[in-house]
Protein backbone atom coordinates (compact mmCIF):
# COMPACT_ATOMS: atom_id res chain seq x y z
CA UNK A 1 0.00 0.00 0.00
CA UNK A 2 1.41 3.45 -0.85
CA UNK A 3 2.17 5.51 2.22
CA UNK A 4 0.39 8.89 2.57
CA UNK A 5 2.56 11.84 1.70
CA UNK A 6 4.08 13.69 4.63
CA UNK A 7 2.56 17.19 5.06
CA UNK A 8 4.99 19.84 3.84
CA UNK A 9 7.07 21.78 6.34
CA UNK A 10 6.06 25.39 6.91
CA UNK A 11 8.13 28.52 6.65
CA UNK A 12 8.46 30.79 9.72
CA UNK A 13 5.94 33.20 8.21
CA UNK A 14 3.34 30.48 7.57
CA UNK A 15 3.90 29.02 11.05
CA UNK A 16 3.52 32.45 12.66
CA UNK A 17 0.26 33.06 10.78
CA UNK A 18 -1.08 29.67 11.85
CA UNK A 19 -0.32 30.40 15.51
CA UNK A 20 -1.45 34.03 15.34
CA UNK A 21 1.88 35.48 16.48
CA UNK A 22 4.71 37.49 14.94
CA UNK A 23 7.75 35.90 13.30
CA UNK A 24 9.88 37.66 15.92
CA UNK A 25 7.95 35.75 18.55
CA UNK A 26 8.97 32.42 16.99
CA UNK A 27 12.60 33.49 17.10
CA UNK A 28 12.21 34.54 20.73
CA UNK A 29 10.68 31.17 21.64
CA UNK A 30 13.57 29.41 19.89
CA UNK A 31 16.18 31.45 21.78
CA UNK A 32 14.51 31.31 25.20
CA UNK A 33 12.85 27.89 25.26
CA UNK A 34 14.42 25.87 22.43
CA UNK A 35 11.15 25.65 20.48
CA UNK A 36 12.68 26.02 17.03
CA UNK A 37 12.61 23.80 13.95
CA UNK A 38 13.82 20.36 14.95
CA UNK A 39 15.73 19.65 11.73
CA UNK A 40 17.29 23.05 11.15
CA UNK A 41 20.87 23.12 9.88
CA UNK A 42 23.10 26.21 10.06
CA UNK A 43 22.91 28.20 6.85
CA UNK A 44 19.68 26.56 5.69
CA UNK A 45 16.19 28.02 5.67
CA UNK A 46 14.08 27.30 8.73
CA UNK A 47 11.22 24.91 8.14
CA UNK A 48 8.72 23.78 10.78
CA UNK A 49 7.56 20.17 10.47
CA UNK A 50 4.04 19.12 11.53
CA UNK A 51 5.54 17.83 14.79
CA UNK A 52 7.21 21.20 15.38
CA UNK A 53 3.91 23.00 14.79
CA UNK A 54 2.04 20.60 17.12
CA UNK A 55 4.64 21.30 19.82
CA UNK A 56 4.17 25.05 19.41
CA UNK A 57 0.38 24.70 19.51
CA UNK A 58 0.62 22.77 22.79
CA UNK A 59 2.93 25.45 24.15
CA UNK A 60 0.51 28.23 23.15
CA UNK A 61 -2.41 26.40 24.75
CA UNK A 62 -0.58 26.00 28.06
CA UNK A 63 0.54 29.63 28.07
CA UNK A 64 -3.05 30.62 27.35
CA UNK A 65 -4.11 28.70 30.45
CA UNK A 66 -1.77 30.81 32.57
CA UNK A 67 1.16 28.39 32.81
CA UNK A 68 4.56 30.17 32.95
CA UNK A 69 6.23 30.07 29.55
CA UNK A 70 9.34 28.08 30.54
CA UNK A 71 7.25 25.45 32.31
CA UNK A 72 4.81 25.31 29.40
CA UNK A 73 7.73 24.60 27.04
CA UNK A 74 8.96 21.76 29.24
CA UNK A 75 5.49 20.26 29.53
CA UNK A 76 4.86 20.48 25.79
CA UNK A 77 8.18 18.73 25.05
CA UNK A 78 7.46 16.02 27.65
CA UNK A 79 4.08 15.35 26.08
CA UNK A 80 5.61 15.13 22.61
CA UNK A 81 8.35 12.74 23.80
CA UNK A 82 5.73 10.51 25.41
CA UNK A 83 3.70 10.35 22.21
CA UNK A 84 6.79 9.50 20.19
CA UNK A 85 7.70 6.75 22.64
CA UNK A 86 4.24 5.21 22.35
CA UNK A 87 4.35 5.44 18.57
CA UNK A 88 7.77 3.72 18.49
CA UNK A 89 6.50 0.67 20.37
CA UNK A 90 6.02 -2.47 18.20
CA UNK A 91 2.37 -3.33 17.57
CA UNK A 92 2.52 -6.50 19.68
CA UNK A 93 3.68 -4.51 22.76
CA UNK A 94 0.41 -2.64 23.03
CA UNK A 95 -1.56 -5.84 22.37
CA UNK A 96 0.37 -7.71 25.08
CA UNK A 97 -0.15 -4.84 27.50
CA UNK A 98 -3.89 -4.93 26.92
CA UNK A 99 -4.06 -8.69 27.38
CA UNK A 100 -1.90 -8.76 30.53
CA UNK A 101 -3.79 -9.72 33.71
CA UNK A 102 -4.80 -6.79 35.85
CA UNK A 103 -3.41 -6.46 39.38
CA UNK A 104 -4.14 -4.16 42.24
CA UNK A 105 -1.67 -1.63 40.88
CA UNK A 106 -3.16 -1.70 37.39
CA UNK A 107 -5.50 1.25 36.79
CA UNK A 108 -9.06 0.14 36.27
CA UNK A 109 -8.82 -3.19 38.06
CA UNK A 110 -11.77 -3.91 40.31
CA UNK A 111 -10.11 -6.48 42.56
CA UNK A 112 -6.46 -7.51 43.13
CA UNK A 113 -5.53 -10.74 41.38
CA UNK A 114 -2.90 -11.54 43.98
CA UNK A 115 -2.43 -10.24 47.51
CA UNK A 116 0.96 -8.56 48.08
CA UNK A 117 3.48 -10.42 50.20
CA UNK A 118 4.14 -8.77 53.56
CA UNK A 119 7.95 -8.68 53.14
CA UNK A 120 7.99 -7.91 49.45
CA UNK A 121 9.05 -4.36 48.53
CA UNK A 122 6.10 -2.35 47.37
CA UNK A 123 6.44 -0.58 44.02
CA UNK A 124 6.92 3.15 44.32
CA UNK A 125 4.47 5.36 42.42
CA UNK A 126 5.95 6.65 39.22
CA UNK A 127 5.62 10.31 38.33
CA UNK A 128 2.95 10.87 35.72
CA UNK A 129 3.89 12.69 32.54
CA UNK A 130 2.59 16.19 32.10
CA UNK A 131 -0.90 16.25 30.65
CA UNK A 132 -1.94 19.28 28.70
CA UNK A 133 -5.49 19.50 29.99
CA UNK A 134 -4.63 18.89 33.66
CA UNK A 135 -1.35 20.72 33.97
CA UNK A 136 -0.96 22.60 37.26
CA UNK A 137 1.87 25.09 37.78
CA UNK A 138 4.17 24.52 40.73
CA UNK A 139 2.96 26.46 43.77
CA UNK A 140 4.97 29.51 44.75
CA UNK A 141 5.46 31.01 48.17
CA UNK A 142 2.92 33.61 49.23
CA UNK A 143 3.69 36.88 47.48
CA UNK A 144 6.44 35.31 45.32
CA UNK A 145 6.14 35.11 41.55
CA UNK A 146 7.60 32.47 39.31
CA UNK A 147 10.75 33.74 37.58
CA UNK A 148 9.32 32.88 34.15
CA UNK A 149 5.85 34.24 34.88
CA UNK A 150 4.25 36.31 32.14
CA UNK A 151 2.91 38.75 34.73
CA UNK A 152 5.98 40.89 34.02
CA UNK A 153 5.07 43.19 31.09
CA UNK A 154 8.56 42.86 29.54
CA UNK A 155 8.46 39.07 29.63
CA UNK A 156 4.88 39.14 28.38
CA UNK A 157 5.88 41.28 25.43
CA UNK A 158 8.69 38.87 24.59
CA UNK A 159 6.37 35.86 24.77
CA UNK A 160 3.64 37.55 22.75
CA UNK A 161 5.71 39.31 20.12
CA UNK A 162 4.96 42.72 21.64
CA UNK A 163 1.19 42.24 21.14
CA UNK A 164 -0.24 41.71 24.60
CA UNK A 165 -3.24 42.91 26.57
CA UNK A 166 -2.29 44.56 29.89
CA UNK A 167 -4.38 42.75 32.48
CA UNK A 168 -2.15 43.96 35.33
CA UNK A 169 -0.49 42.23 38.24
CA UNK A 170 -3.74 41.87 40.15
CA UNK A 171 -5.53 40.07 37.31
CA UNK A 172 -6.50 36.45 37.60
CA UNK A 173 -4.50 33.88 35.58
CA UNK A 174 -7.66 32.99 33.68
CA UNK A 175 -8.02 36.62 32.53
CA UNK A 176 -4.40 36.78 31.41
CA UNK A 177 -4.75 33.49 29.53
CA UNK A 178 -7.95 34.69 27.89
CA UNK A 179 -6.24 37.90 26.81
CA UNK A 180 -3.31 36.00 25.28
CA UNK A 181 -5.61 33.74 23.28
CA UNK A 182 -7.73 36.71 22.15
CA UNK A 183 -4.70 38.68 20.94
CA UNK A 184 -3.78 35.65 18.78
CA UNK A 185 -7.37 35.54 17.45
CA UNK A 186 -7.53 31.91 18.57
CA UNK A 187 -11.30 31.40 18.61
CA UNK A 188 -11.23 27.76 19.71
CA UNK A 189 -8.92 28.48 22.66
CA UNK A 190 -10.95 31.54 23.73
CA UNK A 191 -14.19 29.54 23.72
CA UNK A 192 -12.54 26.70 25.63
CA UNK A 193 -11.21 29.03 28.33
CA UNK A 194 -14.54 30.83 28.64
CA UNK A 195 -16.53 27.63 29.03
CA UNK A 196 -14.16 26.30 31.66
CA UNK A 197 -14.25 29.59 33.57
CA UNK A 198 -18.07 29.59 33.51
CA UNK A 199 -18.21 25.98 34.70
CA UNK A 200 -15.65 26.56 37.46
CA UNK A 201 -16.58 30.05 38.69
CA UNK A 202 -20.21 30.45 37.69
CA UNK A 203 -21.42 33.33 35.55
CA UNK A 204 -20.88 36.11 38.10
CA UNK A 205 -17.42 34.90 39.11
CA UNK A 206 -16.30 34.29 35.53
CA UNK A 207 -17.55 37.72 34.49
CA UNK A 208 -15.83 39.57 37.32
CA UNK A 209 -12.54 37.65 37.35
CA UNK A 210 -12.05 36.55 33.74
CA UNK A 211 -14.28 38.14 31.11
CA UNK A 212 -14.58 41.76 32.26
CA UNK A 213 -10.83 42.23 32.99
CA UNK A 214 -9.97 40.94 29.50
CA UNK A 215 -12.57 43.23 27.91
CA UNK A 216 -11.23 46.23 29.83
CA UNK A 217 -7.71 45.37 28.68
CA UNK A 218 -8.89 45.34 25.07
CA UNK A 219 -10.51 48.74 25.61
CA UNK A 220 -7.30 50.18 27.05
CA UNK A 221 -5.30 48.76 24.17
CA UNK A 222 -7.81 50.18 21.71
CA UNK A 223 -7.39 53.64 23.26
CA UNK A 224 -3.59 53.49 23.46
CA UNK A 225 -3.15 52.39 19.85
CA UNK A 226 -5.72 54.75 18.31
CA UNK A 227 -8.41 52.29 17.27
CA UNK A 228 -6.25 49.24 16.64
CA UNK A 229 -7.22 45.80 17.99
CA UNK A 230 -10.87 46.28 17.07
CA UNK A 231 -10.81 42.76 15.63
CA UNK A 232 -9.63 41.43 19.01
CA UNK A 233 -12.52 43.14 20.79
CA UNK A 234 -15.04 41.80 18.29
CA UNK A 235 -13.72 38.24 18.54
CA UNK A 236 -13.64 38.29 22.35
CA UNK A 237 -17.15 39.77 22.58
CA UNK A 238 -18.55 37.25 20.12
CA UNK A 239 -16.95 34.33 21.94
CA UNK A 240 -18.23 35.59 25.28
CA UNK A 241 -21.75 35.88 23.86
CA UNK A 242 -21.60 32.33 22.49
CA UNK A 243 -20.34 30.94 25.81
CA UNK A 244 -22.95 32.83 27.82
CA UNK A 245 -25.75 31.61 25.57
CA UNK A 246 -24.78 28.02 26.40
CA UNK A 247 -25.37 28.50 30.13
CA UNK A 248 -28.42 26.61 31.24
CA UNK A 249 -29.84 25.75 34.64
CA UNK A 250 -30.80 22.16 35.45
CA UNK A 251 -34.33 21.40 34.30
CA UNK A 252 -36.54 21.94 37.35
CA UNK A 253 -39.48 20.12 35.80
CA UNK A 254 -42.99 21.25 36.59
CA UNK A 255 -45.73 22.82 34.50
CA UNK A 256 -44.49 24.61 31.37
CA UNK A 257 -47.50 26.94 31.42
CA UNK A 258 -46.71 28.05 34.97
CA UNK A 259 -43.08 28.56 34.04
CA UNK A 260 -43.94 30.73 31.05
CA UNK A 261 -46.41 32.82 33.07
CA UNK A 262 -43.98 33.45 35.93
CA UNK A 263 -43.14 37.11 36.47
CA UNK A 264 -39.43 37.45 36.04
CA UNK A 265 -36.98 40.02 34.78
CA UNK A 266 -37.20 41.81 31.45
CA UNK A 267 -33.80 42.87 30.11
CA UNK A 268 -33.27 45.36 27.29
CA UNK A 269 -30.76 47.83 25.98
CA UNK A 270 -31.91 51.43 25.66
CA UNK A 271 -32.96 52.68 22.22
CA UNK A 272 -29.85 53.21 20.12
CA UNK A 273 -27.66 51.21 22.52
CA UNK A 274 -25.86 48.32 20.80
CA UNK A 275 -23.55 47.20 23.62
CA UNK A 276 -25.57 44.24 24.88
CA UNK A 277 -22.87 41.92 26.30
CA UNK A 278 -23.44 42.94 29.97
CA UNK A 279 -27.13 42.13 29.57
CA UNK A 280 -26.17 38.79 28.05
CA UNK A 281 -24.15 38.10 31.19
CA UNK A 282 -27.10 39.06 33.43
CA UNK A 283 -29.47 36.84 31.44
CA UNK A 284 -27.04 33.92 31.75
CA UNK A 285 -26.60 34.50 35.49
CA UNK A 286 -30.37 34.50 36.04
CA UNK A 287 -30.84 31.42 33.86
CA UNK A 288 -28.11 29.70 35.85
CA UNK A 289 -30.19 30.27 38.99
CA UNK A 290 -33.42 29.09 37.39
CA UNK A 291 -34.95 32.59 37.47
CA UNK A 292 -37.37 33.46 34.66
CA UNK A 293 -35.84 36.04 32.35
CA UNK A 294 -36.68 37.57 28.99
CA UNK A 295 -33.86 39.18 27.02
CA UNK A 296 -34.84 41.62 24.26
CA UNK A 297 -31.31 42.42 23.11
CA UNK A 298 -29.68 45.59 21.80
CA UNK A 299 -31.26 48.89 20.70
CA UNK A 300 -34.86 48.11 21.67
CA UNK A 301 -37.25 50.86 20.49
CA UNK A 302 -39.30 52.39 23.27
CA UNK A 303 -42.62 51.34 21.74
CA UNK A 304 -41.47 47.72 21.51
CA UNK A 305 -40.15 47.78 25.07
CA UNK A 306 -43.43 49.17 26.43
CA UNK A 307 -45.43 46.54 24.55
CA UNK A 308 -43.23 43.80 26.03
CA UNK A 309 -43.83 45.23 29.51
CA UNK A 310 -47.60 45.21 28.95
CA UNK A 311 -47.59 41.63 27.64
CA UNK A 312 -45.35 40.03 30.27
CA UNK A 313 -45.92 42.18 33.40
CA UNK A 314 -42.35 41.64 34.62
CA UNK A 315 -41.35 41.99 38.23
CA UNK A 316 -38.17 43.83 37.26
CA UNK A 317 -37.20 45.84 34.18
CA UNK A 318 -33.48 46.37 33.60
CA UNK A 319 -32.47 48.91 30.96
CA UNK A 320 -28.81 49.07 29.94
CA UNK A 321 -27.06 52.21 28.65
CA UNK A 322 -23.34 52.22 27.90
CA UNK A 323 -23.06 55.95 27.19
CA UNK A 324 -24.87 59.10 28.28
CA UNK A 325 -26.02 59.55 24.68
CA UNK A 326 -28.38 56.57 24.97
CA UNK A 327 -29.32 57.09 28.64
CA UNK A 328 -32.71 58.82 28.47
CA UNK A 329 -34.04 59.35 31.98
CA UNK A 330 -37.44 60.30 30.57
CA UNK A 331 -37.72 56.76 29.22
CA UNK A 332 -37.26 55.38 32.73
CA UNK A 333 -39.98 57.63 34.08
CA UNK A 334 -42.41 56.60 31.36
CA UNK A 335 -41.72 52.92 31.97
CA UNK A 336 -42.26 53.25 35.72
CA UNK A 337 -45.42 55.38 35.44
CA UNK A 338 -48.38 53.37 36.73
CA UNK A 339 -46.46 50.13 36.69
CA UNK A 340 -46.00 47.83 39.67
CA UNK A 341 -42.71 46.65 38.25
CA UNK A 342 -39.39 48.06 39.42
CA UNK A 343 -37.36 49.82 36.77
CA UNK A 344 -33.60 49.49 37.26
CA UNK A 345 -31.15 51.41 35.09
CA UNK A 346 -27.83 49.63 34.57
CA UNK A 347 -24.60 50.68 32.93
CA UNK A 348 -22.21 53.64 33.09
CA UNK A 349 -24.45 55.77 30.90
CA UNK A 350 -26.84 56.40 33.81
CA UNK A 351 -24.17 57.94 36.05
CA UNK A 352 -25.91 61.32 35.87
CA UNK A 353 -29.27 62.36 37.32
CA UNK A 354 -31.86 59.58 37.76
CA UNK A 355 -35.58 59.88 38.47
CA UNK A 356 -36.41 60.24 42.13
CA UNK A 357 -36.41 56.97 44.07
CA UNK A 358 -34.62 55.08 41.31
CA UNK A 359 -31.22 53.52 41.96
CA UNK A 360 -28.81 52.32 39.32
CA UNK A 361 -27.28 48.85 39.28
CA UNK A 362 -23.49 49.14 39.43
CA UNK A 363 -22.33 45.54 39.01
CA UNK A 364 -23.45 42.16 37.74
CA UNK A 365 -23.68 40.78 41.27
CA UNK A 366 -25.88 43.71 42.31
CA UNK A 367 -28.13 43.21 39.29
CA UNK A 368 -28.51 39.51 40.06
CA UNK A 369 -29.40 40.31 43.66
CA UNK A 370 -32.01 42.85 42.52
CA UNK A 371 -33.62 40.38 40.12
CA UNK A 372 -33.36 37.43 42.57
CA UNK A 373 -33.80 38.99 46.01
CA UNK A 374 -34.10 35.58 47.68
CA UNK A 375 -31.57 33.77 45.50
CA UNK A 376 -34.23 32.12 43.34
CA UNK A 377 -36.78 33.00 40.70
CA UNK A 378 -38.35 36.45 40.81
CA UNK A 379 -42.09 35.99 40.76
CA UNK A 380 -43.42 39.08 42.48
CA UNK A 381 -42.90 42.81 42.45
CA UNK A 382 -40.64 44.64 44.90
Amino acid sequence: MPQPAEPPALSPGATARRLGVAVETLRSWERRYGLGPSGHRPGAHRRYTPADVALLESFCLLVGEGVPAAEAARSARDTQHERRARAAQPPHAARDARSAPRTASTPGSALPSQAPQPDAPQPQPQPQPHARQRHTPRPQALGQRAPDSLDNPIRAARAGGGETLPIGRGGAPSARGLARCAIRLDTAAVLDLLERALARQGVVGAWQETIEPALRAVGRKWTETESRYVEVEHLLSWCATVALHRVRAPDPGGDDEARLSARGALLACAPGEWHSLPMEALAAALSERGAPVRMLGPAVPEAALRRAVERTAPARIVVWAQTSRTADTALLSRLALGRPAAVSPAGPGWSGHLPRGMRGLMSLAEAVAACCPRGGATTAGP
